[in-house]
């Protein structure tokens, strides 16, 4: 193995924005080109206060201004035909603000976090995520499953063999009023409320494209979610939902109330 240590300053358009340390060890060996189970590398990872003004040249987020400082540490692994990691990233002084709203003001964060173990087969590109779990006054819990044949998926050639998803589960609570002021630019409704909603998620089957139609022909998914308050032109909705999805059919229940009278 070869040891190695890279230490560097980011500039900005201020100056240093941030400092990157990566260290780790790398094998390069006839064997482990021929066997997938030879280790052939390992970095530690370490992005201490990277500032979101250092991005902007490379960062585009039309909908959003997003200000802070990201932090990113752990360790990524590699053998012959895969890829796994164990990552934290974090987001120091969050701010979100919407430039549709005159620089509105939508969401700050002293800090929102994800923890992240993941493995990934670079042919295929087959992803399985054991763990990624979220923290921050806006969303807050976790995601886990495995989802097969990305490749393809982005390449545009799922026809014969779409993508697959297998045992995606996600258990999170949302603030409905910030989310709504995140996601305004594409809601036709105010979502409003303080409190924390649950949202809820398992999934399983084929994914034959990217548009909406596509993702949900070849899934079996089952959906509950908090709703809040949401409002369009006085009329106000609010309570839960559930939905019910197989394969070219959707069926959606729930309790929910109408301008505060059930409904």
């Amino acid at each position: 193995p070869a040891p190695f240590t890279l230490h560097a300053l980011v500039d900005g358009p201020a100056g240093a924005d941030g400092v990157l340390r990566l260290s780790g060890e790398v094998t390069l060996a006839r064997a482990a080109l021929l066997d997938a189970t030879t280790p052939v590398g390992r970095v530690d990872v370490a992005l201490d206060g990277l500032l979101f003004a250092a991005l902007q040249p490379v960062l585009s987020l039309p909908a959003w201004q997003v200000q802070g400082a990201l932090s990113i540490g752990g360790s990524v692994r590699g053998s012959t035909g895969q890829v796994s990691g164990d990552l934290r990233i974090a987001i120091d002084g969050l701010e979100l603000r919407v430039p549709r709203d005159s620089g509105e003001l939508a969401v700050a964060d002293p800090r929102a976090q994800a923890d992240v173990t993941f493995v990934l087969d670079v042919g295929p590109l087959d992803l399985s995520l054991s763990r990624c779990q979220v923290q921050s006054s806006i969303l807050r819990g976790e995601l886990s499953g495995r989802v097969g044949g990305l490749r393809r998926l982005l390449a545009g050639g799922v026809a014969a063999q779409p993508a697959r998803n297998d045992g995606l589960r996600g258990a999170f609570e949302y603030q409905p009023e910030k989310l709504g002021k995140l996601l305004q630019p594409w809601l036709p409704v105010t979502m409003s409320g303080d409190g924390w909603q649950s949202l809820t998620v398992q999934a399983d089957g084929s994914i034959a494209g990217t548009d909406l139609a596509a993702l949900l022909a070849g899934v079996a998914a089952h959906v509950e979610v908090g709703l809040g308050a949401l409002e369009r032109s006085g009329i106000g909705v609010g309570g839960s939902l559930r939905a019910a999805l197989q394969p070219q059919q959707a069926q959606l229940d729930g309790a929910l109330t109408g301008n505060g009278g059930p409904v």
